[in-house]
């Protein structure tokens, strides 16, 4: 496994291709930044055809999703492709901004693209989901390793959710979605395009395209 200790930036330049053994992760206690351009992007694989565990950003300062103020994430992914993980980001108590991006998974098989949990200040645009289990999702219930904790200012505006069993699923189990917005995005043909369920409030659900999804 790789570690990004607090206080530290780990910066992958353009054209790089970052490729991770099965079963092993990287863990952001500080941030990353993964920003590649349009003709020159990223990614993020495993050595094999095995899965590998996906990149975990976790806060170990305090946390950012009950603090005041406005928090502003340093960690950014533009211009990345992720593939052949069983999640590949998960994100806890902080936040991060995906742009330009796209996550694939393997039709079939039990793999997400993004799980978040107790965040604050979620950005993704423009970015395509495809061939997952869950595309977006948290987790709910109790006894997690992780607090569980409501979920702030999670905009997902602009992408495409395509042939998934969950596009957004967010069984939320009495956590509020404060300031959640999902705005022009597709999905198509899922199982599933948006699932969120449970004693919660707050989602706002805007000039999306939902189109031949088996239930909605």
């Amino acid at each position: 496994d790789i570690l990004v200790q607090d206080g530290v930036t780990l910066t992958v330049e353009p054209g790089v291709i970052v490729k991770v053994f099965p079963e092993k992760y990287i863990r952001v206690e500080g941030n990353i930044k993964a920003i590649g351009s349009a003709s020159d992007s990223i990614e993020f694989k495993s050595t094999s055809s095995l899965k590998w565990e996906g990149i975990k950003i976790r806060s170990t300062s305090g946390g950012v999703a009950y603090s005041d103020g406005n928090y502003t994430p340093d960690t950014e992914f533009k211009y990345v492709k992720f593939s052949g993980y069983n999640k590949a980001l998960y994100v806890w108590d902080s936040g991060i901004k995906v742009d330009n991006s796209k996550f694939t998974g393997v039709d079939g098989e039990s793999d997400y693209a993004m799980e978040i949990i107790r965040v604050e200040n979620i950005t993704i645009n423009n970015s395509i989901f495809e061939n997952h289990s869950s595309a977006i999702t948290t987790k709910s219930g109790y006894n997690h390793e992780d607090a569980l904790g409501h979920l702030f200012s999670v905009h997902i505006k602009n992408s495409t959710f395509r042939n998934n069993q969950n596009g957004v699923y967010f069984p939320l189990n009495q956590k509020a979605l404060v300031d959640f917005q999902l705005t022009g995005n597709k999905f198509i043909s899922n199982n599933y395009g948006i699932h969120i369920y449970g004693n919660t409030f707050g989602a706002r659900i805007i000039k999306n395209n939902i189109s031949n999804n088996i239930f909605y």
